[in-house]
């Protein structure tokens, strides 16, 4: 039986999670560059760590209307085989621990 590490995240009223080994950090949404002609669900750019990444909303990807940022929103940094990316997210909860069968 085999046990994962997932980031757990808000999106609308749901909860999601990434695997733990995709996850860079999690940040504040802090200064995000708006860049025009984009699709809507990408925000923009913001620099971590010296990098600019693209920021895209998980909320709009899911349920097609922007993510309310406030006090408990957060990006959470992901690395995938190409590209690194800042999803927007109502919060970022907590790691948990996830059995194969789950």
């Amino acid at each position: 039986m085999e046990i994962s590490k997932v980031v757990v995240f808000r999106a609308g009223n749901e909860e999601y999670g990434i695997p733990i080994e995709h996850v860079i950090s999690i940040e504040k949404i802090e200064n995000i560059n708006v860049i025009p002609n984009m699709p809507s669900y990408v925000k923009g750019i913001v620099k971590v760590r010296g990098d600019l990444i693209p920021v895209i909303d998980m909320n709009h990807i899911f349920y097609q209307k922007d993510t309310i940022i406030d006090g408990n929103s957060k990006l959470i940094v992901v690395q995938s085989e190409e590209i690194e990316s800042a999803l927007i997210v109502k919060d970022a909860k907590q790691i948990l621990d996830v059995q194969e069968e789950e």
